[in-house]
C-alpha cells in the first residue's frame, strides 16, 4: 500500500536495493528487486503491470549477466514459487473466503508457491516437506515486522540509537525458526522420494497442477456466464433485460 504514494516510491527502491546487498545479492533477491523496480515504474507511469511479463524480464536480465544462474537452486525455487503465486494465489484466495483476509492471502500464497516448488525440492533433496504449509502460516505474517524492525535497527544504529528493535527482530526470527523446527518434527513431515518413484511423483504433480488449472479456468468461465444469466436477479444480463423492458415496453409483448 505504501507504493500508492508517489513520494514513498523513491524511498522503497533504495531500501529494496539495500536489502539485496545485505542478503548477498542472491538470484532470488535480485529477481525480487527487478520485479519491484518494474512494478514501481508501472505505477509511476500509470502503465499496466503484468506479473508474468515482469517475471520473464527478470529471468532474462539475470541470465544475460550470468547464464549459469539457471543451475542455481535459489534461482529455480524463487522463480517457480513466484510463478505459482502469480498463477494461483488470487483464485485460491477467493476459494478461501471463509478465512480472514490476511490469513487467506498467506494460505493461498503458501499453497501456490509449494505447488510449483515441490518437484524441484524432490529432485534436489529427495524429499517433499508437507508441514511447510503449516509453518508458513505462522512465519509469513511475521516477515514484514521482522524486516521493518531490522531495517529500523540498522538505520538507528548509524546514529548510535538503540530502541531494542534488533532484539525484537531477533526474537521474531527465533520464533520462526522454532516453528519450522517443531513442524519438521511432526509425523510425516517429509515424504521421501526414491529414484524409482520420482517419475510417478512428477506425473502425479503434473496431473494435480493441470487439474487445478482446468478447475479455475472452468470456474472463471462459469462466473462469466453467470454474469449474463437473464434469469438470475443481480446479474448483468438480468439487469440489462430489465432495463430494456423498461425502456421498450412493447418488447414484452
Amino acid at each position: 500500500r505504501i507504493t500508492e504514494n508517489r513520494y514513498a516510491r523513491f524511498l522503497c527502491l533504495p531500501a529494496a536495493a539495500f536489502f539485496v546487498i545485505m542478503t548477498g545479492s542472491s538470484p532470488s533477491s535480485i529477481r525480487a528487486l527487478l520485479m519491484f523496480t518494474l512494478y514501481l515504474s508501472a505505477k509511476t507511469l500509470y502503465a499496466y503491470y503484468d506479473g508474468y511479463t515482469s517475471l520473464g524480464v527478470a529471468a532474462l536480465a539475470i541470465l544475460a549477466v550470468d547464464p549459469f544462474s539457471a543451475y542455481s537452486l535459489s534461482f529455480m525455487l524463487s522463480f517457480a514459487a513466484v510463478l505459482g503465486i502469480t498463477a494461483f494465489s488470487q483464485p485460491i484466495k477467493k476459494s478461501l473466503c471463509f478465512l480472514p483476509g490476511s490469513l487467506a492471502e498467506a494460505f493461498a500464497a503458501s499453497i501456490s508457491a509449494q505447488a510449483f516448488t515441490f518437484p524441484i525440492l524432490a529432485a534436489a533433496f529427495g524429499s517433499v516437506p508437507l508441514t511447510a504449509l503449516l509453518a508458513n502460516l505462522f512465519a509469513v505474517p511475521l516477515l514484514p515486522f521482522i524486516m521493518g524492525a531490522g531495517y529500523a535497527a540498522v538505520f538507528l544504529k548509524l546514529f548510535g540509537v538503540n530502541f531494542l528493535l534488533a532484539e525484537a527482530a531477533d526474537f521474531l526470527i527465533g520464533f520462526v525458526l522454532k516453528t519450522a523446527e517443531l513442524a519438521a518434527k511432526l509425523p510425516f513431515a517429509n515424504i521421501k522420494i526414491h529414484t524409482e518413484n520420482a517419475l510417478l511423483f512428477f506425473l502425479f504433480w503434473a496431473l494435480a497442477v493441470g487439474a487445478m488449472c482446468l478447475y479455475y479456468k472452468a470456474k472463471k468461465k462459469m462466473a462469466a456466464f453467470a454474469e449474463f444469466d437473464l434469469t438470475r436477479p443481480g446479474s448483468r444480463g438480468y439487469n440489462k433485460s430489465r432495463e430494456a423492458a423498461r425502456r421498450f415496453p412493447l418488447a414484452d409483448r
